[in-house]
């Protein structure tokens, strides 16, 4: 429902609850069946580099744990060079 929802361009807010992730992976549209909660990201870039790259094959929506804003362009473009745009 969600997934339809953001497809025609409608606003989902989700109800925080218990869980953060859970309230974001339900608001997200992507899908829910199988997901992984893979948590905070190695700080040092070969290190976050080469989790990504273990989490790549793994055959679910991937969610990550909250990010410093210092670091957040390098972490998208590491996900962007290891996943693809």
């Amino acid at each position: 429902l969600v997934g339809q929802a953001v497809e025609r361009g409608i606003r989902v807010v989700p109800i925080p609850g218990a869980s953060a992730v859970l309230a974001a992976l339900t608001a997200s549209g992507l899908p829910t069946d199988a997901f992984l909660f893979a948590g905070f990201l190695p700080v040092k870039d070969g290190q976050r580099r080469s989790r990504l790259e273990a989490l790549k094959a793994i055959p679910a929506t991937l969610v990550f744990f909250f990010e410093s804003p210092r670091r957040l362009a390098d972490t998208m473009a590491a996900m962007e060079q290891v996943f693809g745009a």
